[in-house]
């Protein structure tokens, strides 16, 4: 599986012909450990080839995912919360009402100037929300498993699926006694 995945990481490409290598190490791998075959330890190692096949395709697909996530949106993610930060400073240091009618003006959705009673209301609601604001860590987002899987899915074409198809019939045939 993690060869799998390191040599489609390495060269950024898939190779499929790498699935039927991957059954081949596996069956070979069931022979040297367990001498002679046995239908089951053929099925069991078809088994594993599927697994190490498909699971080095997931792992290949969530790495690329996590690269793209990070290169394209962790900066702007961080810029926001940087953004967001400054704003609740300036309105946590707005003191008098003159500070906070500014305040309001500026990051306010008021649709006329600001009134005593939005003044109030800043002190009581908006204020706890700004600390709240200033004390929070940095805002991370994560990538769904149910996206992840769809991404992966759709990386499964019918080559994968052929050479996928040769690879576990390879280790099949090699884990039970087959040559």
């Amino acid at each position: 599986m993690f060869g799998w995945y390191a040599l489609t990481i390495a060269t950024e490409r898939e190779f499929g012909f790498v699935a039927w290598i991957v059954g081949v190490l596996v069956g070979i791998g069931v022979r040297i450990g367990a001498r002679e075959g046995t239908p089951m330890l053929g099925y069991t190692a078809s088994m594993c080839a599927a697994l190490a096949i498909l699971g080095g395709q997931f792992l290949a697909v969530n790495h690329i995912i996590n690269k793209t996530f990070n290169e394209k949106f962790a900066g702007l993610l961080e810029q926001a919360g940087t953004e967001q930060k400054e704003m609740a400073r300036q309105g946590l240091n707005a003191k008098t009402d003159e500070e906070v009618k500014a305040w309001l003006v500026k990051y306010g959705e008021l649709e006329n100037a600001p009134t005593q009673e939005d003044i109030k209301e800043f002190r009581e609601s908006r204020v706890p929300e700004l600390k709240a604001i200033m004390e929070s860590k940095p805002v991370t987002r994560t990538i769904p498993f149910s996206l992840r899987f769809a991404m992966f899915k759709a990386t499964v074409g019918i080559f994968t699926l052929i050479w996928l198809i040769f690879g576990v019939i390879s280790a099949w045939r090699l884990g039970s006694g087959g040559s």
